[in-house]
């Protein structure tokens, strides 16, 4: 199922809710059974069904997933996303560099452990063990400063409130994370232009593991 809205709740405890003109089509359980790349959450898809005469039959049989999620597992999520836009990678879809699939696994099961849910598949037994590859992966991949580089960026095209793009400078290792070029519509022109007029049809075909995101250089 592709996203086209999203709707996901992050909550505390579950409890049953009402349910109306929705059909339960099928449970995913991803926190009793956690993904292999770390991804834990539990899916709920319904189907939409109402013959009222009042416009909405039309909707009828159309679905909508909804992911129920703690604060801990949206954290990761939205971490692993963030490094998927900003790298061009597609861990989402198992793809991409094998050190930060390696990162998010152990921190997916590092948060089922502190959660008192059950294991991430292939992560290491002992907490020592895990706790020492994830410190070890923290310093190869400069993490923190990098996430928190990325979240100042996006940060500060927020604050600006004008313009349509953006070209940011990340500086990892300085202490504001990014630098914001005030002339960002004409330089992205000036860099764009030349790579679109070298397209190809095959450029334009798109697979789980490449997809034109936002590159960043370090």
């Amino acid at each position: 199922m592709s996203d086209i809205h999203c709707l996901n709740a992050l909550v505390s405890k579950f409890q049953r809710g009402r349910e109306k003109c929705w059909k339960f089509i099928e449970k995913y359980d991803y926190v009793q059974t956690p993904k292999r790349d770390g991804y834990r959450s539990i899916h709920f898809v319904y189907q939409y069904s109402n013959d009222d005469a009042d416009g909405r039959a039309a909707y009828n049989k159309l679905r909508i997933e909804v992911q129920l999620r703690s604060r801990a597992q949206h954290a990761w999520a939205t971490a692993l996303e963030t490094v998927d836009t900003f790298t061009s990678q597609a861990l989402k879809a198992n793809c991409g560099s094998a050190d930060w699939q390696r990162f998010f696994v152990l921190m997916g099961h590092s948060i089922a452990l502190r959660e008192g849910q059950n294991a991430v598949p292939g992560a290491p037994f002992v907490k020592r063990d895990m706790l020492r590859e994830i410190d070890q992966l923290v310093r190869d991949l400069n993490v923190i400063s990098t996430l928190e580089g990325w979240t100042a960026a996006i940060q500060a095209t927020l604050r600006t409130g004008r313009g349509h793009f953006f070209l940011l400078t990340l500086n990892l290792s300085g202490k504001s994370g990014f630098t914001l070029s005030q002339e960002a519509s004409p330089n992205w022109q000036r860099i764009s232009t030349p790579l679109s007029k070298k397209r190809t049809s095959a450029d334009r075909i798109s697979s789980p593991c490449s997809s034109p995101l936002i590159r960043s250089t370090r």
